[in-house]
């Protein structure tokens, strides 16, 4: 599997279920690891550490992503603030993935 198939399975997760605050959420909006099998909303980070899982390929992921988000004014420094306090949809986060494929 390639950088840029762990990015769009990350969005497709996203897609499915976006949340904030926690790394997933299961049905009862109950925060779950990731991992779960409950799960079925995930932040950011929770969507990308899953793909990872999913096609069994790792790699440094939040370097990229932060070039990425400073590239559209974000100057914090955990990518998970911007998914957390600045990112305004599901759609938005997604869009933040397929974009990030251009730089593997």
């Amino acid at each position: 599997m390639s950088k840029e198939a762990v990015l769009e399975e990350a969005a497709r997760i996203i897609e499915g279920g976006w949340a904030r605050h926690e790394l997933a959420y299961d049905a009862e909006g109950n925060p779950v690891y990731y991992t779960d099998p409950t799960a079925v909303t995930f932040c950011l980070v929770g969507a990308l550490s899953l793909a990872e899982i999913r096609l069994n390929h790792s790699f440094g992921w939040n370097l990229l992503l932060k070039g990425v988000l400073e590239k559209r004014g974000f100057t914090g420094i955990f990518i998970s603030d911007w998914n957390n306090e600045i990112a305004t949809s599901a759609a938005e986060v997604a869009e933040v993935l397929r974009e990030a494929k251009q730089y593997v």
